[in-house]
């Protein structure tokens, strides 16, 4: 007399089976394969409709019939480890740097950073401008003691290729046909949101430099340090301005990690 699985069998089989050898779990349903197929098929649509979503500059760049080749692989090489599809695609564009038919297109991967990078910005948790007051009372000796705290949307990108221009004539609302050329200068990438807006800065390699450091919790004597050796000729009190002026920067503390300034979104 042959055992019947038990439940716990049967949910492990099929959680297994999903991104796998089916022929695991459909010895087990009653239902079939054909039934388990339909459920199969649903959970990687499920994946791809998150990752179009997600991906669609990238979606256009490489057109429907590639992009969904390369999600469906993706889907079922990397299920999702979250109950939320949001969450979904982090390792997408890593995959691309992998996936043969994408070869030759060397900047794919770097303009499906730059997506992932905005749908993380855009779903950060607010932060609170920097408290221009309480800045005001530490003392001109102290400055270089300063460590500074970004906002929580704060991402930054280093790429070869010029990825914000790229996303830039991809949007909805760019009506003109623009070449964008692949051998300009490297771009210094930062994205961060300024009130409900997400914007990506190019800026220079001493600027980016600064703004790392501080998102290192470095204190601005070391940050200084580090924004010059990037930038020799960079104005560090320019730099720091435009960062509090785009909000970038959003607190402070001395000699450490500041303390949390956000606030639930």
């Amino acid at each position: 007399m042959t055992n019947k699985p038990s439940l716990r069998d049967i949910q492990h089989a099929f959680a297994t089976s999903i991104f796998g050898d089916e022929s695991a779990v459909s010895g087990m349903l009653e239902t079939g394969k054909q039934r388990f197929g339909i459920y199969q098929n649903s959970v990687v649509e499920n994946y791809r409709q998150a990752l179009t979503s997600i991906f669609p500059v990238t979606g256009r760049l490489v057109g429907e019939q590639f992009f969904t080749q390369a999600a469906t692989q993706f889907a079922h090489d990397t299920p999702s480890s979250s109950g939320d599809l949001a969450n979904y695609g982090d390792a997408f564009p890593a995959f691309l740097e992998t996936y043969r038919p994408a070869r030759d297109l060397a900047y794919l991967p770097d303009v499906a950073r730059l997506e992932w990078i905005w749908h993380e910005t855009f779903n950060a948790s607010d932060s609170q401008p920097l408290d221009l007051d309480k800045l005001a009372t530490i003392a001109p000796a102290d400055y270089g003691r300063l460590a500074f705290e970004l906002q929580a949307g704060y991402r930054s990108l280093q790429t070869p290729y010029p990825v914000d221009r790229i996303w830039q004539v991809n949007q909805p609302e760019h009506d003109d046909p623009e070449l964008v050329h692949l051998d300009s200068e490297p771009r210094y990438l930062l994205i961060y949101r300024f009130d409900f807006e997400v914007r990506i800065a190019n800026v220079s390699r001493g600027v980016h430099a600064l703004a790392q450091a501080f998102a290192h919790r470095q204190t601005l004597t070391d940050a200084t340090q580090s924004a010059l050796e990037a930038e020799p000729d960079l104005g560090i009190d320019s730099a720091v301005q435009w960062l509090v002026g785009e909000r970038i920067i959003a607190g402070f503390a001395l000699d450490g990690a500041p303390e949390s300034n956000e606030q639930d979104s």
